[in-house]
């Protein structure tokens, strides 16, 4: 009920805010399970890939504007690989509060922010909402913090898989002022158990509901991995959207 909805107070600031607890994202429990794998690892312990995680980027900005960290994180990765905002086929971008991913919306397409914040010449471009959060975000699957980084990769995956497009970036804000960004790609050799399995999954029901900024928490404040895979094991076709990370170290 949108009446209802606009009768909400304001949290942070009284007087004139628009975030209320209509519009922000609910704390929730969750979890997400992911297996990170070299290709050595791969193809050591016989494992099938989903997607590979090209690159990834972490930035830092004011902490008054953290949710604008996606904006600061998703650029500098997209230019380092000559992408533009219409190169990506799908987004996640975690909704801590939905004023927040429309800000990096606005922002992303503003000249004059692009310009003095980012140090482009021209705004970055406008992002096509028919490609962002397909099936809710924070506010309609809760923010469970410490696992809604995973989620949000792993919901991107199964779009790519479900869509059969190409590239994903999952991206998110982080509380203090940073944002994290990892750029996605599909692969294709998922075998036929996998794909008949998200064939025939309800579009609503990708992973259990969740969320998080400490999910994708970065060693450094910026860095990229590449050649790292999202994996499942092809002898136990274990589900791949529940309950935990696990890495599998490259040297190994």
């Amino acid at each position: 009920d949108m009446q209802k909805l606009s009768t909400l107070p304001a949290v942070f600031d009284k007087p004139a805010g628009a975030v209320t607890a209509g519009n922000s994202a609910q704390i929730s429990d969750g979890c997400a399970w992911l297996i990170l794998a070299s290709d050595m690892a791969v193809e050591k312990y016989k494992l099938t890939s989903r997607a590979k995680l090209i690159d990834c980027h972490w930035a830092g900005l004011e902490p008054a504007e953290m949710g604008l960290g996606p904006v600061h994180a998703t650029t500098p990765l997209l230019q380092r690989h000559n992408l533009t905002i219409n190169d990506i086929d799908y987004w996640e971008i975690n909704e801590a509060f939905a004023g927040q991913v429309l800000a990096c919306i606005a922002a992303w397409n503003d000249e004059n922010y692009c310009r003095e914040n980012l140090h482009i010449s021209n705004a970055f471009g406008r992002l096509d909402q028919a490609k962002l959060n397909l099936h809710g975000g924070g506010i309609s699957l809760g923010h469970p913090v410490g696992a809604s980084g995973a989620r949000i990769a792993l919901h991107a995956i199964n779009v790519l898989q479900r869509k059969n497009w190409d590239k994903a970036i999952a991206t998110l804000c982080i509380g203090g002022g940073q944002g994290g960004a990892m750029l996605i790609q599909r692969v294709d050799n998922t075998n036929s158990i996998a794909n008949s399995r998200l064939n025939t999954e309800s579009e609503n029901a990708d992973e259990i509901k969740p969320e998080s900024e400490s999910a994708l928490q970065p060693e450094s404040e910026t860095e990229s991995t590449s050649n790292v895979e999202f994996a499942s094991n092809t002898e136990s076709e274990t589900e791949l959207k529940s309950a935990s990370v696990s890495t599998i170290n490259p040297s190994n």
